[in-house]
């Protein structure tokens, strides 16, 4: 009672920190004594968590501060940004100018001055993995618990895990598997990578030693990651209690600004549920498809194991055994003679492959000593990602690919079957049959979205076993969710879970969004059957994933009772067919396993080698050139295409020393490619150009210290490069050009441009350490003798080289060209020779790619010299004869600029016509011209195998090796068809306004919040049919995306669905999207291209585009209704400059709303009936000024730049103007007439160098 007494007595403040998993209660008395401190993890109910944890507190707190992943008008007023919080906490109480927090959902880096004002804030973007939920993601992956982690020691020497985004690390972990590292090393190697990729993330290149640098967070709770951060950050300091630090300051909060509890509980208990948008569908249920009953039951074993047989007692049979090695999974079937399925047998990988076959096998004998049957094994496979690994301990008979194990049980049992979906834990997979043979492939690429174990991510987040999910969303109605990757998939739960949605909505738009990502990035513009869709994988067995797949394609899905392993299944009949003598398996019971790896330095290829040594047997893998195990190193031949190049490019790059000057490029097989240029150029001027090639392992180490950044891998090689030999002497000068364009193809209209990144990768040496040694003359192969002369003139200046005369450089530069001409027709001419000696029959592999991926062994991952190993010729396209020309490829594509793209789909057209070659492209994650080009490639190829593979530095050749290795299989089966080729696309684009018909209805996006609407006004004065789009949903954009492979810009998918939407609604009207186009090398300029091909594939026969280009400064109008467009431009961005400076200062921001919005519809009246529209504006302004004191003080003025259609497109900027002014800011924003004086300077530029010249 006294007791009781003294609580109620006794002041006490608390803060609470609502993380994506975690839920932080900081419990404090009035002189700040801890009264108590919790981490509990709410498993994605943080409403009733909070709850529950609060009714606990004793004693009862005075006042509470709440801030995290939970969100409601009714708790605003003890809502804090736990941001600032946590800031004002660290500023009070440690005198350092950064903070480092390392959180479950993402890292921060805030840097505060002298007087404790944020300087800056930056945070790791959005697709990363470096965070704590990640870590607790890959822990369970692992098969080890919180409990384990006190006993995991340090490794300093853990195998580097790829942490940067999450899909690259379950790869890598993959891997290691196969390579057969512990799940402790590999714990140890994700903290390193989380730690190195998350501090990456945020400082950039220039990594600080820890000085002045405070870190919370509660990934610091992890000893793992303390150590590797004080490793990298020696001299930072760690906060005390680092998990709390958030919580903590929203304690403070509580304190200084008297969050009273009074109402807290019952106010969160009454918490409405947000609105939130519904997906674009019906509830999920099974209408046409059908799914396993129950009637196959199965049993778990002590081990663990999931087993089902048909095996009576005392039975003698013989059988062939599948073995599946997945990423998340292990199976095993037991098939006899008439190919029926005896037993399979199923476990967790748990990331050891080699104890999960051992459990696999342990119960396979135990079962047969309980029933006493025998069985004679005459046969051994193994698929899976550790099939290698798996088939090697085991002495597997054969070693098969997934996908061709996959299609041989799926055709097994459906003898008709056309379409497999298969999504594994890792993987998914399509596949397409006919009459039989596989015809077509395609998995997930790194930034894909949907696979097992990110379904059993969810339901941990979700708090619903994999069991429950089956029942749980069936007959429910799915709530939106991105499609675009595991990342923005998880936080749009977070953000759903916050907003208080029900799990069940919230699993199903999940499953939902898993397949129509799997249809927009695995399938993408392959035909599939509409009809029937076979369906296997341990996802499979959710029916909830079965009812999502039927609702996104309309297909019937079929599952198999052992859809789960189908791939082990489909394994063991292949070695049935090739095994009828001896089997070379070992048996059931596997001996003690060492594995060791090393590094083969017989050539440059310094091949990866596994060793497994099981008892007195040895075997080794790895040898990208054939050698075999124990043999001695001879190296490797070098390819005879690339040999052709090799020796032609040497005749141009012949040092010349004792030169007075002398400058080094790094060759990364692009620079090289102008050596005959170079050489003009250096000779002429008595100056020495050399080409260096920096090693593979002194590239590796430099791409270790270089920030993250939206670089593509080829850009971070360069860099590294570069850096490589300015650290080698610091007496060298680099010679890095800016490459503009090459020589424009007179045939054709569009210019011959270099991707953005080639252009501009010189940029990055402006400043810094190297600024006064890297010399970068602008390489324009366009442009008058004159103008490139002086170019180079201006960068040997700055090298101090003075004294070459401008006709001396002219004159070499001319001949350069020549010679650059010359080099290219002898490839094609030496390349004919070669190829003319190839067997008809012969089936080649040609590489087609920027020449940087196809010939640096950085770049390339040495999957040229795999292909090589698996037995097919590989040709490099340069030496390929072009039997089509850059006009064959306009007449196609008519906008490609980009000269890289030229030659690939010149190639592209030329290998349609061999029937014994088979294009392979190379290309990068993220590249921006691929992102459209790949569509273009696909369109080509679509009637032969062909394969595309997205490189980044956190691939290898191992980790491409199923898609290679199926793509081989399907060129094996491959026979040429007889059926007439589908007709070429017929362009919808139309490029002059007097082409549109008057009865058309010319649609215009949503690139201004006010313009479009005020332009259509205008417009439909001057009698035509023009209307404003209107701002976006999310199903528009998600239709748009699902249209195209996905990685496209956001305004080419934004704006095409936007606009099928738009013209789905008016169906029997002429309609006509609105859509500019430009010159490069944006990819703005591709958007009608593509959006052309997507109006065909969605059947709306009454569609066009209209395309004007920047070429004129988009001149398509008469001179009057121009101007008069370039005053509503003006209007536009007047208007809604006074409504950003008017919205934050007016005493009622809604009424303040209704105002603009019925201003901006009275212009739009006035202007399309041709009314004086100043005069309302005059009035509008007076008004304002009567209602609103601008002389007020400013509040924090916020400007806003970036890509013109994103920065002023509302749904693409996500409203940024609103939640900056309802966070207490003023909002300025990049007018959109700014786009046209840039358009219009660089016409104004061209014209005057035309007149010049």
């Amino acid at each position: 009672m006294l007791f009781s007494f003294i609580w109620r007595n006794y002041m006490s403040y608390a803060g609470i920190d609502i993380g994506s998993s975690y839920t932080k209660i900081w419990h404090e008395g009035e002189t700040g004594e801890l009264i108590l401190s919790k981490n509990i993890h709410h498993r994605g109910s943080p409403k009733a968590t909070l709850i529950e944890e609060f009714s606990r507190l004793q004693p009862e707190p005075l006042a509470v501060c709440i801030s995290g992943n939970i969100r409601s008008t009714e708790i605003d007023q003890w809502y804090y940004e736990g941001i600032l919080a946590e800031i004002d906490y660290i500023r009070e109480n440690y005198p350092h100018k950064h903070l480092l927090i390392f959180g479950a959902e993402k890292i921060e880096l805030v840097k505060i001055d002298v007087n404790g004002r944020i300087l800056s804030y930056r945070t790791n973007p959005a697709c990363a993995s470096g965070t704590g939920s990640f870590l607790d993601e890959q822990m369970g992956r692992l098969g080890l618990t919180f409990n384990d982690l006190n006993g995991i020691a340090i490794d300093d020497n853990a195998p580097t895990v790829a942490t940067r985004c999450a899909v690259f690390a379950k790869t890598d972990l993959i891997h290691l598997q196969q390579d057969g590292y512990t799940p402790e090393a590999m714990y140890n190697g994700l903290c390193k990578g989380l730690v190195i990729s998350g501090i990456k993330s945020v400082f950039g290149g220039n990594i600080p030693d820890g000085e002045d640098i405070i870190v919370s967070g509660g990934l610091l709770a992890n000893p793992h990651i303390r150590y590797y951060l004080n490793r990298i950050l020696p001299e930072a300091t760690i906060v005390h209690t680092p998990a709390f630090c958030r919580a903590r300051g929203l304690c403070s909060q509580s304190r200084l600004n008297g969050y009273a509890l009074a109402d807290f509980i019952s106010k969160i208990k009454a918490a409405h549920t947000a609105n939130y948008e519904a997906e674009n569908a019906r509830n999920l249920e099974l209408i046409k498809s059908t799914f396993p009953s129950d009637d196959i039951s199965r049993q778990k074993d002590r081990l663990g194991n999931e087993i089902w047989h048909n095996i009576n007692p005392d039975e003698d049979f013989d059988a062939y055994i599948g073995v599946d090695v997945g990423s998340t999974s292990t199976k095993a079937v037991l098939v006899d003679n008439t190919q029926s399925i005896r037993l399979d047998i199923y476990t967790r990988t748990a990331g050891d492959p080699i104890q999960a076959i051992r459990n696999i096998f342990q119960g396979i004998q135990e079962l047969q000593k309980s029933l006493s049957f025998a069985c004679d094994i005459k046969g051994c496979s193994t698929t899976g990602s550790g099939r290698k690994l798996i088939g090697s301990i085991i002495a597997a008979d054969y070693i098969v690919n997934e996908i061709s194990a996959h299609a041989k049980g799926a055709k097994t049992v459906d003898e008709n079957v056309e379409t497999i979906f298969e999504i594994g834990g890792q993987d998914s997979k399509f596949i397409r049959l006919d009459r039989g043979r596989i015809v077509d492939v395609n998995m997930n690429y790194v930034c894909a979205a949907g696979t097992g174990s990110f379904v059993e991510e969810q339901s941990n987040t979700l708090g619903m076993s994999l069991e429950d999910i089956s029942n749980n969303v069936m007959g429910v109605l799915p709530l939106a969710n991105s499609d675009r990757c595991t990342v923005f998939m998880n936080q749009e739960v977070n953000t759903q879970l916050a907003a208080g949605q029900p799990k069940d909505r919230i699993m199903a738009g999940v499953l939902l969004a898993i397949f129509k990502n799997f249809l927009c990035r695995v399938v993408g513009s392959r035909s599939f059957s509409r009809q029937r869709i076979v369906f296997q994988g341990a996802t499979a067995r959710n029916k909830g994933l079965v009812a999502a797949l039927e609702q996104a394609t309309g297909a019937q899905v079929m599952v198999s009772p052992f859809c789960h392993v189908m791939g082990a299944y489909g394994a063991a009949l292949l070695v049935s067919e090739r095994v009828k003598d001896h089997t070379s398996f070992k048996g059931l019971t596997i001996p003690e396993v060492k594995i060791h790896e090393f590094h083969c330095k017989g050539c440059e290829n310094n091949c990866k080698i596994t060793s497994v040594k099981t008892g007195n047997e040895k075997v080794s893998w790895g040898y990208m050139c054939g050698m075999e195990p124990g043999s001695i190193p001879k190296g490797k031949d070098p390819n005879p295409s690339a040999a052709i190049r090799q020796e032609l490019l040497r005749t141009y790059q012949s040092t010349q020393p004792g030169k007075k000057y002398s400058f080094k490029i790094p060759a990364l097989g692009l620079y090289e490619e102008l050596s005959p240029l170079f050489y003009e150029i250096s000779t002429s001027c008595d100056i020495n150009i050399e080409f260096c090639y920096p090693s593979k392992g002194e590239i590796h180490n430099e791409l270790s210290s270089i920030g993250t950044g939206d670089f593509c891998f080829p850009a971070k090689v360069f860099i590294a490069a570069t850096n490589v030999l300015l650290k080698k002497n610091p007496n060298d000068k680099i010679l890095l050009p800016y490459l503009i364009q090459d020589k424009k193809d007179g045939k054709i209209a569009p210019r011959s441009v270099y991707c953005p990144f080639i252009t501009g990768i010189s940029s990055f040496y402006r400043e810094g350490p190297f600024a006064d040694r890297v010399f970068s003359p602008v390489i324009d192969l366009n442009e008058p003798l004159s103008v490139q002369a002086r170019n180079i003139e201006r960068s040997l200046f700055k090298a101090g080289i003075k004294d070459i005369p401008s006709y001396t450089l002219k004159k070499s530069i001319k001949t350069g060209m020549k010679s650059l001409e010359s080099y290219r027709q002898a490839l094609m001419s030496k390349g004919k020779t070669l190829l003319d000696k190839i067997p008809e029959d012969e089936k080649c592999i040609v590489i087609l790619g920027r020449s940087y991926n196809l010939y640096h062994l950085v770049l390339n991952l040495g999957i040229p010299d795999l292909i090589e190993s698996l037995g097919y010729r590989v040709i490099f396209m340069d030496i390929l004869p072009d039997e089509a020309d850059n006009k064959d490829v306009t007449s196609l594509f008519p906008d490609m600029y980009w000269y890289q793209g030229q030659r690939i789909l010149r190639k592209a057209i030329t290998l349609k016509k061999k029937t014994n070659m088979f294009p392979l492209m190379l290309s990068n994650f993220s590249c921006g011209p691929d992102s459209f080009i790949l569509s273009y490639f696909e369109e080509i190829s679509k009637d032969k195998p062909y394969l595309i593979l997205e490189l980044d530095e956190h691939g290898s050749a191992t980790g491409y090796q199923t898609r290679i290795e199926a793509f081989c299989d399907m060129i094996g089966q491959y026979r040429i068809q007889d059926n007439t080729l589908e007709k070429n696309h017929v362009s919808r684009i139309t490029y002059h306004l007097d082409k549109i018909k008057d009865d058309t209805k010319i649609w215009i996006p949503q690139i201004h919040a006010y313009i479009p609407r005020l332009w259509s006004a205008l417009l439909q004065h001057h009698g035509f049919n023009a209307f404003a789009m209107g701002d976006e949903t999310l199903a528009e954009c998600n239709m748009g995306r699902s249209l195209c492979r996905g990685s496209e810009c956001l305004p080419m998918a934004v704006t095409i669905g936007k606009f099928i939407a738009s013209s789905s609604n008016n169906s029997t009207d002429k309609n006509a999207l609105l859509m500019p186009r430009a010159e490069g090398p944006c990819r703005f300029g591709q958007y009608a291209t593509l959006q052309s091909r997507i109006l065909e594939r969605s059947g709306l026969d009454n569609a066009v585009i209209f395309s004007p280009t920047s070429e004129n400064g988009y001149s398509f109008l008469s001179p009057k209704v121009e101007r008069q467009t370039w005053d509503i431009i003006c209007l536009g961005d007047a208007l809604f400059k006074l409504r950003c400076r008017t919205m934050p200062y007016h005493p009622d921001p809604d009424t303040a709303k209704k105002f603009f919005d019925k201003a901006l519809k009275d212009l739009c009246a006035d202007i399309a009936s041709g009314r004086n529209w100043k005069e309302r504006i005059d009035s509008l302004i007076k008004r304002l000024l009567i209602e609103v004191d601008y002389s007020q003080q400013r509040k924090p003025l916020v400007g806003i730049v970036g890509e013109i259609f994103v920065r002023l497109n509302t749904f693409s900027n996500q409203n940024v103007i609103d939640v900056i002014e309802s966070s207490g800011g003023e909002a300025w924003l990049t007018p959109m007439s700014e786009w046209f004086h840039y358009t219009w300077q660089l016409v104004g530029q061209k014209n005057n160098l035309k007149n010049k010249v």
